[in-house]
């Protein structure tokens, strides 16, 4: 694990042990890598900074020791982002998504791919029961087709801080079972097959959503397509490494920590026809 600092200490600014020289794992340019083996962190630094305050130093650790094998519910809604969240194993949910036309290369974390378009990133995080879809150009018109062909249940999810939103939709066996969407500013738009219950417009708009998915015992890990990429997108036709580069939290305007969500699989899909169609056709 590492913490990115903005300016460069003479200790650890986790846990206090002052560096030494051979500490130092890495110089490039204005950065320098130090390992600290008290603590077991690497920290990755430029220019001298300010020691962090003790609570500033329990958030580091905190976000740095996460575990997100137990965490359930939605880690953040400070992005733009659709998905899917499918309770079927990894498997079983490409299986059904890459048909006998499309390209479907398993576990990919680590190797080289050419990329598609469209095509989907496919990956379950371990000690979670749902498997996670990535689309490259946001079309998810197949998951009624999934939940009725797996007999499982499906969740279609949208959120954007450019305007304020976010929305699900939970189908079970095809059939559409909750759909809740909220705009900030307006009243949230709920329908309910199975409860009664009506959101309240009150403790800001990703909250209902928050609790409906600890309630389904599934976690939204604040990944989007990009991040497997490096944080970017690669053009159509790129040799690319799937990667895990870390999940970068903010825990002050100069400090920065990062953290690996630990990946269980991820497949890569490229997708030659709508599986909706597919299976109409059978």
């Amino acid at each position: 694990m590492s913490i990115h600092f903005v300016e460069s200490p003479k200790d650890c600014l986790l846990c206090g042990r002052a560096f030494r020289p051979a500490d130092l794992v890495q110089s490039r340019g204005l950065s320098e890598s130090y390992h600290c083996p008290k603590c077991g962190f690497t920290s990755v630094m430029r220019r001298p900074p300010k020691r962090l305050s003790a609570k500033l130093r329990q958030e580091a650790a905190h976000w740095l020791n996460k575990q997100w094998e137990s965490e359930r519910g939605i880690e953040n809604t400070d992005y733009n982002n659709t998905l899917v969240l499918v309770q079927a194993p990894v498997q079983e949910t490409a299986q059904f998504l890459a048909g006998k036309p499309a390209r479907w290369e398993r576990d990919v974390l680590g190797h080289e791919i050419i990329m598609a378009d469209p095509s989907l990133l496919i990956f379950r995080l371990r000690g979670q029961d749902w498997t996670e879809v990535l689309s490259s150009d946001d079309d998810y018109s197949w998951r009624q087709a999934l939940s009725r062909r797996l007999g499982v249940r499906v969740i279609h999810y949208s959120v954007s801080d450019t305007v304020g939103y976010v929305g699900y939709e939970l189908c079970h066996r095809g059939r559409t079972l909750e759909t809740y969407s909220a705009t900030e500013g307006q009243r949230p738009v709920f329908h309910s097959k199975i409860r009664p219950n009506v959101p309240r417009a009150t403790g800001g708009r990703g909250e209902w959503a928050h609790a409906f998915f600890v309630e389904q015992s599934a976690f939204e890990p604040f990944l989007a397509f990009d991040y497997f990429f490096g944080y970017r997108r690669p053009a159509v036709g790129e040799r690319v490494i799937v990667q895990n580069p870390g999940h970068i939290g903010q825990i002050d305007a100069n400090v920065e920590v990062c953290t690996w969500p630990p990946m269980e699989r991820v497949d890569y899909v490229v997708l030659k026809r709508s599986p909706e169609r597919r299976v109409r056709k059978r």
